[in-house]
This record gives structure tokens, C-alpha cells and sequence, in this order.
């Protein structure tokens, strides 16, 4: 390593390795809850998504989930058939179908959300609002960066063959 400069390789492994120890926390409170509300951890990302946005089509939540549509549809049929979510019929095109949460679905999501806040309580005691402010901003733009790596120019990538596949 050069004098004043860190070696890029550790630091990438450092960060990479707390983002894996971040992601198997989430796991592990995602599990949680949904043990306690009854409800896979995907389908509490489905509430949580018509929550913010209201109402969503099929294509909407797989593009917005990253998930091939059949999967989006098998969570939301699961959803549907507990009576947490309901398929409407769009007033100005009837082939399309929004999704959107039944009052059961908003209060089986209240409760998650319930569950979450009286967790972070515990697992956050101790922590200053300036400490909270920081690592949000700081998770926020470590996200930013993560997925600005998924789609980097010149890398080759799932929808970017490899220059040396390529057909000559």
C-alpha cells in the first residue's frame, strides 16, 4: 500500500463484507416478523410496496422487485387468496389489473411495521438521531454505489455478453 493511500482491494473486501453481514441482519429480522404476522418475508415486501405506491400492476411490482413476473404473480396470487390483496379493474383500460391492499392487508402490514419499530427500539438503543441521520444517508449512498457497480459500463454483465463470447 502507498503511503496516505488505502488499498482499494482490502477496503472494497471490508465494505463488501459488511454489506453481506447487513443483508443476513435483514434476513434474520425479516424472518422474524414474518414469523410473528404469519406471512412469508416477500409478501411483507408486497405490502410494503402497494403500501408506499397505492396500487401496482403485476409488471409494475417485477420490475420494481427485480423478479421475473411469474414470480411476482405467484406472491401476489398467495397475497390474493389470504384476502390481503385485491385485484381492481382499471377504469379506462379493463385488460389491466391493479393490485392493491384489502383493509386486512393494511392492518397485517400495520402490524409488521409495529413489530419492526418495537425491534429497532431495542436493537437502536443507544443511538443518537445524529447517529440514525448517518447511517441512513450513508446506507442510502452505499446502495446508490452498489447498484452503480450491477450496471457498470464495460463490465460484462447478464444482459452484456463478455467481449471474448461474442461471435467474430
Amino acid at each position: 500500500m502507498l503511503s496516505g493511500v488505502p488499498d482499494t482491494i482490502t477496503l472494497r473486501d471490508d465494505v463488501m463484507t459488511a454489506v453481506a453481514s447487513l443483508a443476513r441482519a435483514q434476513r434474520t429480522l425479516a424472518c422474524v416478523v414474518s414469523e410473528v404476522v404469519g406471512l412469508p418475508s416477500p409478501g411483507l415486501g408486497l405490502l410494503r410496496l402497494l403500501t408506499c405506491h397505492g396500487s401496482a400492476t403485476i409488471g409494475e411490482i417485477a420490475t420494481t422487485l427485480r423478479v421475473d413476473q411469474s414470480v411476482a404473480s405467484r406472491q401476489v396470487s398467495a397475497l390474493v387468496d389470504r384476502g390481503l390483496v385485491e385485484r381492481a379493474v382499471d377504469a379506462t383500460d379493463r385488460r389491466v389489473r391493479p393490485l392493491r391492499l384489502t383493509a386486512a392487508g393494511r392492518d397485517v402490514y400495520a402490524q409488521a411495521v409495529a413489530e419492526i419499530q418495537a425491534r429497532a427500539a431495542v436493537g437502536f438503543a443507544g443511538w443518537s438521531a445524529a447517529d440514525l441521520d448517518a447511517v441512513t444517508a450513508l446506507t442510502r449512498r452505499l446502495a446508490e454505489a452498489i447498484e452503480r457497480s450491477a450496471v457498470a459500463p464495460g463490465v460484462p454483465g447478464p444482459d452484456r455478453p463478455r467481449p471474448d463470447a461474442l461471435p467474430t
